[in-house]
């Protein structure tokens, strides 16, 4: 109340001095906010100017007009934002305390000189407004506030939000308590994966996540604990991730006036996971290189690679795009080898943030059709792909037994057929999927996510190839022949020229793929069978996998554990990728090119090619041009 007291009355004095008007006349109890501002700020300034004519000396921080009243630690007292670091100020990170020293004010702890709003002198006395606007939040959203659960729900929140927001009373003084000490060393300084959680300042809701922070010390050490408690500063605030990013490094760098601050944030926004594109996997990695570490290149690098040293999925997400997807992406097409020594597939690049989807039995085909169901002309951002697998297992003869065909439209797996075994699709813009089974072929029904009966044909089918750009379609039966079905279905045409085939696969140019009995593989198209030369005689475990879009006329193909590049000429060249024996991958799923689905002990991995490769830029700009 004095102090409430105390601003009417100065604020009245300084009205009746800007307007010329007596004191003793009729004026409003409080006068505009708007008028407050402008005569407080300027009392402050004359104030300031005053005592410089006294010859007082103000050791002011630019920009900042309670530096006389509070002491500023010493590594502070040189420090001037218009030094090396002059596009350090932040918008909406206040260079004073949040005190103030307006007339009538002094004790209060709730505002800057630039907010004069008057706002209550402690936390608490917020408490019963937000209570009230929670209140009336519950009542606007159809709830009961008096029902028994939600009968303190509105203090519980508003206690919350000011726990969640309390690094606004919080300033980078109180919190380094003259940690900062003399240490004769140049040597980097990193605290890595500090955890961080602050509120979206778009939504008003959560996002949490790691932070890491490095420094080049010049003569002044910090307290390591100091700096977990900077990022608890700036994150329990209001905040967007990018603006916090820069926050810490202008703390640090204030603090003890290094050779160069280097933070890095990956965070996960419930904005994104809990609402909108409803991503619960993405991660959003933000950084502030200063000093140094944003003109030295080799200073970066080995900033961020001790961040991320012992991490096995940063191990993972930079050797997939640097080996193997890279290999896929570049390679392919020409079937060239990509480098001198061969890029081995180990179990380290398989991390569990990967895995999609989770099952009791062997994954032993996927699926990814490249027509409308995944590529629409008016593509649908929020959609996801959907895919098909199939899961078996074997009995004790090794004999396989059938668990179903299932798909994954939008995150969501649906078994369809009990004894689905395979699926395909042409390449083009309809949603037609055609699928394998025990008792014939059945095409996929998007919009009822199920299995329809297609044509007549009731053969026991263990593979299936569709055609592009015309109604074939290849199957494989149980008893190792291949037949060419068409019209709708009806008609079903055995091709003698293949014997004993174990799997089928069609290239773009719709040449016809297989592997016999002794893993050796086969070309079949418009001038008959063709043996491919080039693959051991003898191995023990074989697959052709489908091609992904820049492979016209050729196929991989994996025996025991080494690539293959089959070709429709007939030729096999050998491919620069290698899986190491302990990586028994049971499908493989590279026809989408920027997305690969990987199956290993009854889990699909997905790899997005494009959000692994987004991070290398970030992280490792110099290796994408080498």
């Amino acid at each position: 109340m004095a102090c409430e007291l105390a601003v009417q009355s100065v604020n009245a004095s300084l009205m009746a001095t800007v307007n010329g008007k007596d004191l003793n006349m009729e004026q409003p109890a409080v006068p505009p906010s708007s008028l407050i501002r402008r005569v407080s700020s300027r009392s402050i300034r004359n104030s300031i100017s005053e005592d410089k004519e006294n010859g007082e000396n103000v050791n002011t921080v630019k920009g900042s007009f309670v530096s006389k009243y509070k002491k500023a630690p010493e590594a502070l007292k040189n420090f001037h934002m218009n030094d090396v670091e002059n596009e350090l100020e932040v918008p909406g990170t206040p260079m004073t305390p949040r005190t103030s020293t307006t007339p009538g004010h002094e004790k209060c702890t709730f505002h800057h000189d630039l907010e004069l709003d008057h706002r209550p002198p402690t936390r608490e006395a917020l408490l019963p407004d937000m209570a009230k606007s929670y209140r009336l939040l519950l009542t606007g959203l159809g709830e009961d506030p008096e029902r028994q659960g939600l009968l303190k729900t509105p203090e519980r929140a508003a206690k919350a939000m000011l726990f969640f927001t309390k690094g606004y009373d919080q300033s980078l003084e109180e919190v380094l308590n003259n940690a900062i000490f003399d240490e004769d060393t140049d040597e980097m300084v990193v605290v890595k994966d500090i955890e961080m959680f602050s509120m979206c300042e778009h939504h008003l809701v959560p996002f949490y996540g790691k932070v890491s922070i490095g420094y080049l010390p010049q003569g002044k050490i910090l307290g390591l604990s100091k700096l977990a408690r900077i990022v608890e500063i700036f994150s329990r605030r209001l905040q967007v991730q990018e603006r916090l990013t820069k926050q810490i490094a202008i703390a640090v760098t204030q603090a003890v006036r290094p050779a160069g601050v280097a933070v890095v944030i990956e965070g996960v926004h419930m904005c994104m996971v809990m609402r909108g594109v409803q991503k619960i996997n993405s991660k959003t990695v933000t950084s502030t290189m200063l000093g140094v570490f944003r003109d030295d290149p080799k200073t970066r690098e080995e900033f961020l690679n001790l961040v991320h040293s012992n991490s096995v999925e940063h191990k993972a997400r930079m050797q997939i795009p640097t080996g193997f997807a890279v290999a896929l992406l570049m390679g392919l097409a020409s079937a060239a080898p990509v480098s001198d020594e061969k890029f081995v597939v180990t179990r380290d690049l398989f991390p569990e943030s990967f895995v999609v989807y989770s099952g009791e039995h062997e994954i032993v085909n996927i699926i990814v059709p490249l027509n409308g169901l995944n590529y629409a002309e008016k593509p649908n951002n929020n959609r996801k792909i959907t895919l098909f697998f199939v899961e078996a297992d074997e009995d004790e003869s090794g004999k396989r037994i059938d668990q179903g065909l299932y798909v994954i439209k939008n995150g969501i797996p649906k078994k369809i057929l009990d004894y689905g075994r395979d699926a395909s699709a042409a390449n083009d813009n309809s949603q037609e999927v055609y699928l394998a089974a025990k008792d014939g072929i059945y095409l996929y029904n998007y919009e009822e996510n199920s299995a329809e009966k297609y044509g007549t044909v009731s053969d026991s089918i263990i593979g299936i190839a569709k055609e592009n750009d015309s109604d074939v379609i290849y199957i494989l039966t149980e008893d190792f022949e291949v037949f060419k079905v068409s019209e709708a279905g009806e008609k079903k045409e055995k091709i003698e020229e293949i014997v004993g085939a174990q799997q089928i696969v069609l290239d773009y140019k719709n040449n016809l793929y297989f592997y016999d009995a002794d893993k050796q593989p086969f070309v079949y198209s418009k001038y008959g069978v063709k043996r491919i030369e080039g693959t051991p005689e003898h191995p023990i475990k074989a697959h052709l996998l489908r091609p992904s879009s820049n492979m016209k006329d050729s196929v991989p193909f994996i025996v025991d554990g080494k690539t293959y590049i089959l070709s429709a000429d007939g030729s096999a060249k050998p491919f620069d990728i290698e899986i190491a024996p302990d990586v028994q991958l049971s499908a493989y799923s590279m026809e989408t090119l920027f997305m690969q689905y990987y199956a290993l002990d009854k889990k699909i991995y997905e790899f997005d090619i494009v959000d692994i490769f987004e991070e290398i830029l970030i992280y490792y700009p110099n290796m994408v041009s080498k």
